[in-house]
């Protein structure tokens, strides 16, 4: 059974190309095609953009969820959605960590964008686990990797 389940994640891991640190968030679940449409209307998605996975995250202040899709991931704030491009990310900044046990506790990131803002992500973990902030900082230090691989996916798929 185990060697089964284990076929089955790598599979799907290898499906997910450069998203593949995603699946290292305790809090992370790939999305279904039959869930594709309830988040697509949910955030109101761009046309040719679609839903990879998504992030429930309970954090010292409450819960965010972070929805990544192909193209932007979006930020859920009380009601509404804020889209980050993953084009309009130009950095990432890691949080100063003094030890090793502070690994545990660190919990916010910055993406800096290309117009000079900066925005906050919060990426925690079930308690006694190590934080889902490192495989998140992974995948957006990365992001490159992530836009020219959909770039290659668009082109194969035109007529």
């Amino acid at each position: 059974m185990e060697a089964k389940r284990k076929i089955a994640s790598t599979s799907a891991a290898s499906r997910l190309g450069p998203y593949r640190p995603l699946l290292k968030l305790a809090g992370f679940h790939q999305i279904e095609t039959r869930e594709a449409t309830r988040w697509a209307s949910e955030v109101a998605l761009e046309h040719h953009e679609r839903p990879i996975g998504v992030y429930e995250n309970t954090t010292r202040d409450g819960h965010d969820t972070i929805l990544f899709t192909n193209r932007a991931l979006y930020v859920q704030d009380g009601d509404s959605w804020s889209a980050v491009s993953y084009k309009d990310i130009s950095g990432v900044e890691s949080p100063p960590v003094e030890d090793a046990e502070a690994k545990f506790e660190v919990d916010v990131l910055r993406l800096a964008l290309k117009d000079g803002t900066r925005r906050e992500l919060r990426a925690s973990a079930p308690q006694c686990q190590f934080p889902d902030l490192w495989p998140l900082l992974r995948f957006l230090k990365d992001i490159d990797r992530v836009v020219r691989w959909e770039e290659r996916r668009s082109q194969t798929k035109q007529p």
